[in-house]
């Protein structure tokens, strides 16, 4: 009976021990694969940061551009019929406003804005660790850390992050609508005016 009791015994140990390694193995997965989403979502920040600065810097040199010689040939019309002068004037003022608009757009998708940061026991955003009164406090909430506490900071970061991309990516489409209503309004304005310095 002694014997039964021992061997049940060690299987129960055996059993016991399978779990808590595929319980281990299962979480070194789940950290795996929430790395592998932060890695992506912070790849899309990047990657939209990239083409809010190319089409900022790409619609303002057509923007100017066509301002440029929108306001010469406005001006060279204002010569020749200044009470039909003004209505265009204004709506190229107009269109520069716009397009200052889409500006605004896409300098706050590239500025980062934080709040409601606080201390944590545990964490892995740079904002919450310089929280930490000192490193030594910060390295020792590393050390009693585990892959849980872990594991929660990555879904968490993963979490935010990816609002801060949608919030990017959003005002990122409204700047370049912005823009292209500035820019289009800017040659139909220009093309008119060429009309009616022609018919002149």
């Amino acid at each position: 009976m002694g014997r039964k009791e021992d061997l049940n015994m060690r299987q129960t140990k055996k059993v016991t021990k399978q779990k808590n390694n595929a319980k281990c193995n299962n979480e070194k997965l789940n950290i795996n694969n929430n790395e592998n989403v932060l890695n992506l979502i912070n790849y899309w920040i990047t990657s939209a940061d990239n083409k809010i600065e190319i089409a900022m810097a790409i619609y303002s040199v057509i923007f100017s551009i066509f301002g440029y010689f929108g306001f010469d040939k406005i001006s060279e019309y204002k010569e020749i019929n200044s009470c039909a002068f003004w209505p265009i004037f204004i709506a190229l003022i107009v269109s520069v406003i716009i397009f200052a608009i889409s500006i605004f757009f896409y300098v706050s998708a590239l500025v980062p804005r934080f709040t409601g940061f606080e201390k944590k026991n545990y964490s892995i955003f740079y904002e919450e660790i310089k929280l930490f009164k000192d490193k030594n406090e910060y390295i020792e909430s590393v050390m009693n850390s585990d892959q849980i506490n872990y594991n929660e900071e990555l879904m968490s970061e993963a979490y935010f992050n990816s609002k801060i991309c949608s919030k990017k990516m959003h005002k990122f489409k409204a700047g370049i609508i912005l823009s292209l209503i500035a820019i289009i309004l800017e040659i139909v304005l220009l093309t008119l005016t060429l009309i009616l310095i022609a018919a002149h």
